[in-house]
């Protein structure tokens, strides 16, 4: 299993530059930590941000005066905190580590922001994706029932903790142990899987069901139910849940055959023994169903912030997504809730047809923004001031083996 780390950091949110990256902290699933506050920070702007100065600052090293405490241990150079974090990564000799965050793209935004954004000059060990806790939690239906923050709330490597505890939270793996070990042990196999479908173990079981017509909302209930009715010890009902969405997952997979199979056209053959035998055609298909768009090259620096998923939400019907956020008919990006997704008509307005999803997200690519810097803006500079008129690189929508591109700002 990777090794899991999780990161927050604290910031002065109109600072993109490392001046403006306050504190970072980091704690993996060992229990090593990490910890610094930038030395380099712009401190008059703490002071002069009221957020900052009343949430951000009483965290940080500071004198008997209540003046910033340079001389702090854990306040340090730029350079000796790129080491540092270089080391961190590495602990253990771990190659590439999954790394984890609350509301996170802020945060990775800042980490990778040390390096300049550079994957060369980042060491490797360096990840250049994060795994959103918060789609985490509410996959597994607990965001309506959090466990409470027991460190100092902004401070980085206090908030990394709580961040840990939250996946925790969310994973089924680690509950408290209240219950027998053999019971424990098989409430632990419960898992989710496959973003297709959601496969649950229990007892030695296998229940498999697809999401088509509102079975996702069905399932994400489910998961709901069942977690809390295992958090609680309740065998019985955990196993009377997952009963009868066995029941119902076999009629909906039933379902699903029906319809994909009926199509599928009869053909003979002849067997070694010179009789002939008749059965359906064997077709293999293959069928997209998420496109990535993004107006900077593919291997740019930050192309992975500024790049928009289109997913298919149902049968032919697909969503345009920036992170946690979906893009509405207005054309301007709105965060979408759990409660949001098993909308079915906020998500039929947000939905359209693969080509048009594509069309859209096309449009919307060059004005996608991070810490409110758009996607045409980091073009121009990769591009160099030196070239103004070059036409720019617009979007390009990969599928194995087809790459569309389109003209724009």
């Amino acid at each position: 299993m990777s090794r899991q780390i999780y990161l927050d950091t604290e910031y002065i949110p109109s600072n993109t530059s490392n001046r403006g990256l306050v504190s970072i902290g980091l704690v993996d699933d060992s229990g090593n930590e990490y910890y610094a506050v930038n030395a380099d920070h712009d401190y008059a702007a703490v002071q002069a941000h009221t957020w900052l100065r009343e949430n951000v600052w009483p965290s940080l090293p500071r004198t008997w005066t209540l003046a910033f405490d340079r001389a702090h241990p854990d306040v340090k150079p730029l350079d000796q905190i790129r080491a540092e974090l270089a080391q961190f990564f590495a602990k253990d000799g771990t190659e590439r580590a999954e790394l984890y965050a609350w509301f996170g793209t802020q945060d990775h935004f800042r980490l990778l922001g040390l390096w300049g954004h550079d994957w060369e000059e980042m060491p490797r060990q360096i990840p250049t994706t994060i795994h959103e806790l918060w789609h985490v939690v509410g996959a597994a239906g607990l965001k309506e029932n959090l466990p409470e923050h027991d460190g100092d709330v902004h401070h980085a490597l206090a908030d990394a903790h709580y961040a840990r505890t939250l996946h925790r939270h969310a994973d089924l793996s680690t509950l408290p142990p209240t219950l027998p070990i053999e019971e424990a042990a098989e409430l632990a196999r419960y898992r989710t899987a496959n973003a297709r479908g959601t496969l649950f173990r229990f007892d030695g079981a296998q229940m498999r069901g697809e999401f088509f017509e509102g079975e996702l909302v069905l399932m994400d209930r489910l998961l709901s139910s069942v977690t809390k009715a295992a958090r609680q010890g309740n065998l019985e009902e955990v196993a009377t849940l997952l009963k009868a969405h066995e029941e119902q997952a076999a009629r909906a997979l039933a379902e699903q055959q029906r319809r994909d199979c009926s199509h599928i056209p009869e053909c003979t053959w002849e067997r070694d023994d010179g009789q002939t035998e008749s059965g359906p055609e064997v077709q293999a298909v293959v069928r997209p169903t998420c496109y990535e768009v993004c107006a900077l090259p593919e291997h740019a620096p930050c192309a992975g912030h500024y790049t928009l998923t289109v997913a298919e939400w149902e049968h032919d019907r697909w969503t345009v997504s920036h992170f946690n956020e979906l893009l509405g008919p207005d054309g301007t990006f709105a965060e979408a809730s759990l409660d949001d997704l098993q909308d079915r008509s906020w998500m039929e307005e947000r939905s359209w047809d693969r080509s048009v999803a594509l069309s859209r997200a096309r449009e919307a690519a060059p004005d996608v923004r991070v810490n409110s810097i758009p996607a045409s803006a980091v073009l121009r500079r990769l591009m160099g001031a030196n070239h103004p008129d070059q036409a720019p690189f617009s979007g390009s929508v990969r599928d194995d083996e087809v790459t569309e591109k389109g003209e724009g700002n």
